[in-house]
């Protein structure tokens, strides 16, 4: 049987180590009990830690989600855009009434 790699202190990605937390119990590999940059503690086997697969408590993905949601809110297609410029230019002083009333109605 192969001896287990003191894992304790370093940092993988956004986890720190604290310290050993028993055998997993699925293949009896070691598990550690690591602290997220974000303060939450979370669990996790050292290969996971060692190849990448375990990177946050979780945090990292509802920040990935969050800025995923922002970035196709606030994306406009061209259209858009040049409808917005349309609305913007009509609502200055100097347009023609009659303009006005038509953008009003293709809107």
């Amino acid at each position: 049987m192969s001896r287990a790699l003191d894992l304790t202190g370093q940092t993988f990605h956004r986890l720190t180590v604290i310290e050993r937390a028993g055998s997993a119990p699925n293949n009896g590999g070691a598990r550690w009990r690591c602290l997220c940059e974000c303060g939450n503690e979370t669990y996790a086997r050292a290969g996971d830690l060692r190849m990448g697969a375990h990177r946050s408590c979780g945090c990292l993905r509802e920040q990935k989600l969050a800025e995923a949601r922002t970035y196709t809110r606030v994306r406009r297609s061209s259209g858009e855009s040049a409808r917005a410029e349309m609305r913007r230019n009509l609502t200055q002083a100097g347009v023609h009434p009659d303009a006005l009333a038509w953008a009003r109605r293709a809107w």
